[in-house]
């Protein structure tokens, strides 16, 4: 039997971001073990080889890469470091700084760890490089008239036998009450939702304004206008929900596990 490629929590280095910005550090111990749940569904889903070279596409602060690193013979992290909110704490580093000095501190090896700064837009790899790619939580972020670009860009630079992974927040109906209560409870970073998006998003019907740079907003965020995006470049082998695959009008995301369409390689 396989064994299971395990998540490793982030234990000894600390966000300077405090709670209310970093998820991983929340004051809910509920809100802390869904992140971390959601790198292990990623996990479970994917090649567990450990001559896999693999990207965190949307890196951050580099709290998955422990993870990786201590599974995968070649890991990758990219950002593109901007709208970050690292900008909002003086004196910190940029956050592809913070994801080297957590990993560091984490795992006290990165030899086998590369970070680049790059737009998902035009990536400085070459094709077909990796054999898997971790996308979690990140296209919500970019522009809506560059997410087509950046799949393509991820979808150029997978293998053609490779899997891609992509997490998607469930902004809308009994999702959207849920992440409010929790974000409201634990002190975390609001998504500010004004009396009309939120009744929206309550009637499963959320409307996203037109963006002209990437947004830390989710409010008016639907997740279903990006899978049709998405199954435009891949094919979606799996969908679930989480981290309740049995309560999915609650669940608060939505784990694809996807590949390379033929023929678009």
């Amino acid at each position: 039997m396989t064994q299971r490629i395990k998540v490793y929590p982030v234990r000894k280095w600390r966000s300077r971001l405090g709670p209310r910005l970093c998820p991983y550090d929340n004051r809910l111990l509920l809100g802390r073990w869904f992140f971390y749940e959601r790198f292990q569904r990623a996990l479970d889903r994917c090649n567990d080889s450990p001559h896999s070279r693999v990207l965190d596409f949307g890196c951050w602060e580099g709290h998955f890469l422990p993870s990786l690193l201590a599974n995968y013979s070649q890991v990758w992290g990219v950002d593109n470091d901007r709208a970050s909110a690292v900008e909002t704490v003086p004196g910190t580093w940029t956050i592809l700084q913070s994801a080297r000095s957590l990993c560091l501190e984490e795992t006290q090896c990165i030899s086998h760890l590369r970070l680049v700064k790059a737009d998902g837009r035009s990536l400085p790899i070459r094709g077909s490089f990796f054999d898997i790619i971790f996308c979690l939580d990140t296209l919500p972020y970019v522009r809506k008239d560059s997410r087509t670009k950046v799949l393509l860009e991820l979808r150029r630079v997978l293998k053609p036998s490779g899997t891609i992974i992509i997490s998607l927040p469930i902004e809308m109906g009994a999702s959207l009450v849920l992440r409010e209560l929790l974000r409201k409870l634990s002190g975390s970073y609001r998504q500010n939702y004004n009396t009309s998006a939120l009744l929206h998003g309550l009637l499963s019907s959320p409307r996203q304004q037109p963006d002209e740079n990437e947004t830390a907003s989710l409010v008016g965020y639907d997740y279903r206008a990006d899978i049709e995006v998405i199954e435009s470049q891949f094919i979606i082998r799996r969908k679930e929900f989480l981290p309740w695959k049995w309560l999915k009008w609650l669940s608060p995301t939505i784990l694809l596990v996807c590949e390379t369409k033929p023929g678009n390689a």
